[in-house]
């Protein structure tokens, strides 16, 4: 339970649930002095309470997933190298995205040929089949795809294969084998 509660204090969800008490007090004692002025029905009075209230525990889970700062705006983090490096980022907190390039193929005119092997584990997230039914819905299949490929990008030990080379794959019965074969994607436990 102490862990929990070291996350939430690494995370600043205290600073978030502050912050967020005291907004809501202001947004409470505006509704109290403009009420009057504008003759608004009685029950907004309770609508407005029960939206601060609901929305408490939205604005903490935002906060959790998001690790959201509640420092100033235009207030940097200075990062320490170690902390930089984990989170993808150079000490100006500047994105750094590790792009590893087969010299091999590309000299020789072959952009789609695989890549050499990387050091840790790689993983290709295939595209997700729409089985709905409605073709509106490729979006979305393709979007939670996209999606899940950009998350597990962040983690650098990994080497994640790109949305371009996943998505050749979008419709075809191809083997789980046979694509990792192709694409050079393994898992070597250590």
């Amino acid at each position: 339970m102490a862990d929990f509660f070291e996350e939430l204090k690494r995370r600043h969800i205290y600073r978030i649930a502050a912050a967020y008490a005291v907004v809501a007090w202001l947004l409470i004692q505006l509704y109290n002095n403009l009420t009057p002025m504008l003759k608004v029905p009685d029950w907004t009075g309770t609508l407005v309470l029960v939206l601060l209230i609901g929305g408490f525990p939205v604005a903490l889970i935002f906060a959790w997933i998001l690790e959201l700062n509640a420092s100033p705006v235009g207030e940097g983090v200075a990062l320490n190298s170690a902390a930089a490096k984990l989170r993808g980022q150079d000490k100006s907190g500047e994105a750094v995205v590790p792009i590893q390039i087969n010299r091999a193929h590309a000299e020789a005119g072959e952009p789609d040929a695989p890549i050499d092997a990387p050091d840790g584990p790689s993983l290709v997230v295939l595209p997700f089949a729409n089985m709905s039914g409605d073709p509106g819905q490729d979006y979305f299949a393709d979007g939670l795809t996209e999606d899940i490929i950009t998350e597990l990008s962040r983690f650098h030990h990994l080497f994640i294969i790109s949305r371009n080379s996943a998505f050749r794959y979008k419709g075809k019965a191809v083997g789980v084998r046979q694509v990792a074969r192709e694409l050079n994607v393994e898992y070597d436990r250590r």
